[in-house]
């Protein structure tokens, strides 16, 4: 297996699964080590930007001037592959990669129906998800051990499986208009009063992204909006609280030059099915050397090939747990350069201009932000 120029997720040190096993370090709890070297505070929030890579960031440095002035702002951490928001808010969760909390991208097959489910809207998926993703939440742990933890997010999404699988354990404080920015933040004041670890989730930058491209006017008019946010939440927040900021992936523009379709070249067929996003694919086969073979001679240098076995040797995705493995692809493309790998079977990520979800250091690298607490 060839993983050359690949960025390689750090499960174990400076990772984003490392965030709130770093916080719990810091209150005792659990038997773990502060690897991302948080500092001591009495109360901590974590604001996950969603769509805000890390070189995204530093190229427009000039529109986040807060943001980039920040402790940390030069060490990148990576996220867990996947680069897809359902994969990596469940790491941030359960301080676990897919392998072992088994929400495995933007769509993967659901085992209990042999077809494609989709981890955000939940389309395809099981009706008792609680019992989908039975891994263990830091929220939970923490909170057990008698630390409150909340998670500030969009209202609609309080009872969504995504929300049980990731953030299971947080009191929940529900958000009714997100483009409300002083309300959020009184939210946020709010949870602080009752929480010791809070959650803040913003998502507008990533639909920016998606729908326009990263460097767009709409993209640049967003990550300002996000880091007037963030600036004005820092302000707000009381000086024992050490406020953190990540993301959960990077973003790249689609160049219509490096655009394939699945259906379209007759050395991708012979699967039996195909899900995940543009950028990583999961194929799904009963012959999956073969279906390696052919894949990995047609892309070439445009993407890395591999089983599924391979990927799991290789730490893409975590420590491995059996009950989820049927839910990765028996082989997997991960697309280099700007390459897209489109299906039919999902014609809406065809409008697309920003997308991530393969091992570029632009999708993999993401910031880790501090300010605070205030001393003296």
């Amino acid at each position: 297996m060839n993983l050359t120029n690949a960025t390689l997720p750090d499960y174990s040190r400076r990772g984003l699964s490392r965030v709130l096993p770093s916080i719990a370090a810091q209150f005792g709890v659990g038997n773990e080590k502060n690897t991302l070297s948080f500092p001591e505070a009495n109360r901590y929030v974590v604001v996950l930007i969603d769509g805000l890579g890390w070189h995204q960031l530093k190229k427009y440095s000039h529109t986040a001037t807060y943001l980039t002035e920040l402790d940390g702002y030069l060490n990148p951490i990576t996220c867990g592959v996947p680069s897809s928001t359902a994969t990596s808010l469940t790491s941030l969760g359960t301080g676990a990669g897919c392998a072992a909390h088994g929400m495995a991208g933007y769509q993967f097959r659901n085992p209990l129906t042999g077809q494609v489910m989709n981890a955000l809207s939940w389309e395809g998926g099981p009706a008792d998800y609680i019992s989908f993703q039975t891994h263990s939440t830091w929220f939970d742990k923490i909170n057990q051990a008698g630390y409150p933890t909340a998670n500030v997010a969009l209202a609609r999404f309080e009872n969504s499986a995504l929300t049980h699988a990731a953030m299971r354990g947080a009191k929940f404080y529900g958000v009714e208009d997100e483009t409300d920015y002083e309300n959020r933040v009184q939210l946020c004041q709010q949870a602080v009063q009752e929480s010791q670890v809070v959650y803040f989730y913003e998502r507008l930058l990533d639909h920016a992204g998606h729908a326009h491209g990263v460097g767009s006017w709409q993209w640049l008019q967003q990550l300002a909006a996000v880091d007037d946010l963030v600036a004005n939440l820092r302000s707000e927040l009381e000086d024992d609280v050490c406020l953190i900021v990540t993301a959960d992936h990077g973003m790249i523009n689609i160049d219509p030059q490096q655009y394939l379709v699945i259906e379209e070249q007759n050395e991708l067929k012979g699967y039996d099915l195909v899900a995940g996003e543009a950028r990583f694919r999961h194929i799904y086969t009963s012959d999956p050397e073969n279906i390696k073979r052919r894949w990995a001679k047609f892309l070439g240098e445009r993407a890395w090939v591999f089983t599924k076995e391979e990927g799991i040797a290789a730490g893409l995705f975590g420590d491995a747990s059996d009950q989820v493995l049927d839910r990765l692809g028996d082989v997997m493309a991960a697309m280099r350069d700007k390459w897209v790998l489109m299906t039919e079977t999902h014609r809406i990520e065809m409008s697309l201009i920003g997308v991530h979800g393969s091992l570029t250091a632009e999708e993999m690298h993401i910031p880790l932000l501090i300010a605070g607490p205030k001393h003296g």
